[in-house]
């Protein structure tokens, strides 16, 4: 049995092209049907995965918020792991005492908070779908948070915040993963990486655990497997991690499925 953990932004689902790629969906469901496992590894929680998803693919696994929560496809817990709410409290005060080019958006177990002023925004009530998909953040109280997705509007400004809170030691016992142009922020010693080893250990195998992904938060799994894989249009620092470079996910699955077949 092979088991496959993709990112999802960028790797699995894109927006300009309207969602999944209907390659990758059939050699998703291909894959499976060879009694293989494919799941998800990403900075997102559950709730913005799940609608996304829809009917297409069912993943047989979620390592959710980086690995700090880690589910069964049946949505059974494997790993979890919260925040230090006081560094919760301590990031989010510094994300709103400086200017914001972006959005700060907070995950619980299955609900996903943004400040009070975009959810009371015009743009959130033109698309009266979003109020379903958040909550104001004045309502999340003493909730167990799992993750902080912080949107800088470019790579340069997320490198310069995540310095800078590295550097104001706001992040004692929280790390902190470039995405891009975002910064995901989840408990210390929780990783993508990481989320792979529970997932080993749920399977009860030793052979490592194949993944994708395209950029700066997937090199800790990219790093931790001899079965990992990139994109030709990924940063080079991933590219330059990753066992093969390839052009989609169905390239990705064709290259395991070869392998399958070695003698």
């Amino acid at each position: 049995m092979k088991i496959l953990a993709s990112d999802f932004d960028g790797t699995l689902y894109f927006p300009k092209e309207g969602g999944l790629r209907p390659g990758d969906i059939q050699a998703i469901q291909e894959f499976q049907a060879r009694g293989h496992k494919f799941g998800l590894s990403t900075g997102r929680p559950l709730k913005g995965v799940l609608g996304m998803l829809g009917e297409q693919v069912r993943p047989d696994f979620y390592v959710l918020c980086s690995g700090a929560l880690v589910l069964t496809g049946d949505l059974e817990s494997i790993y979890a792991q919260a925040m230090d709410p006081r560094e919760v409290q301590a990031i989010l005060t510094l994300w709103q005492a400086k200017p914001r080019p972006g959005m700060a958006v907070v995950f619980t177990q299955d609900q996903v908070y943004v400040p009070d002023d975009f959810y009371n925004s015009d743009f959130v009530r033109k698309n009266p779908a979003l109020g379903a998909v958040f909550l104001p953040l004045s309502r999340l109280g003493d909730r167990p948070v799992y993750g902080i997705s912080l949107s800088c509007g470019s790579q340069e400004l997320a490198a310069e915040l995540l310095a800078a809170m590295e550097a104001a030691g706001t992040l004692g016992h929280t790390q902190g993963y470039q995405n891009c142009g975002s910064i995901d922020l989840v408990a210390a010693g929780c990783s993508k990486a990481r989320g792979l080893e529970y997932l080993k250990a749920h399977y009860g195998v030793s052979q490592p655990i194949a993944c994708i992904g395209d950029s700066y938060n997937d090199l800790p799994m990219l790093e931790a497997t001899p079965l990992s894989f990139t994109f030709t249009t990924s940063p080079e620092p991933v590219r330059s991690k990753a066992a093969w470079v390839v052009d989609s996910e169905a390239q990705a699955i064709a290259i395991l499925l070869e392998q399958e077949e070695k003698p």
